[in-house]
């Protein structure tokens, strides 16, 4: 299980609250002469399939480390329970696993070829290491540069949804998650 970062409840009906959602944000839709890279000039952009939705605070730069907030709304009574977790898009944690896994295969190379290389070329080695070296600092480096320029993304969103929503953050509630969004792969 992983754990709620967004745990809300509000006395309106999941119906409402989608709906407030819908006016308040741009739906993501791409768009090639925006700074942004989407239509609209809200602060949140976001996808809505309903009882789940996706928010991702609007940026004019490149940041595909960001969080993003993957939320569900479930009827509790006649109000409802606002969950909702953070984590990067599940395209970006592909790629960062396809690029480390060519990093260590090519750094593989680049050993292997040193250590059946003949003594004369053995010289070049310390320089021959360190590309290797160098691009796996890059792919361990790049992601935390990512989090630490998107350091109140978090906090901003959770206050949207809390301000839009007239939602109040639930102190008993679960912190444990039990289940993935579909809006992931989109």
């Amino acid at each position: 299980m992983k754990k709620l970062d967004v745990l809300l409840e509000t006395d309106d009906p999941p119906e409402v609250c989608m709906q407030r959602l819908y006016e308040t944000i741009d739906v993501g839709r791409r768009a090639l002469f925006s700074l942004s890279g989407y239509k609209g000039n809200r602060a949140v952009v976001g996808i809505l399939h309903p009882p789940e939705f996706r928010l991702q605070k609007r940026r004019y730069w490149r940041n595909d480390f960001a969080p993003v907030l993957y939320g569900k709304m479930i009827a509790a009574g006649e109000g409802t329970r606002i969950e909702g977790y953070f984590d990067v898009r599940y395209s970006t944690r592909l790629f960062m696993r396809f690029w480390l896994a060519l990093v260590a295969i090519f750094g593989v190379l680049v050993v292997r070829s040193l250590w059946f290389a003949p003594g004369s070329a053995r010289g070049n080695a310390p320089m021959n290491l360190l590309l290797p070296a160098a691009m796996l600092l890059f792919g361990w480096l790049l992601p935390r540069l990512g989090i630490y320029l998107s350091f109140g993304e978090r906090a901003y969103l959770t206050e949207f949804l809390e301000r839009n929503l007239a939602a109040h953050r639930d102190p008993c509630g679960r912190e444990e998650r039990s289940w993935e969004s579909s809006l992931r792969w989109r």
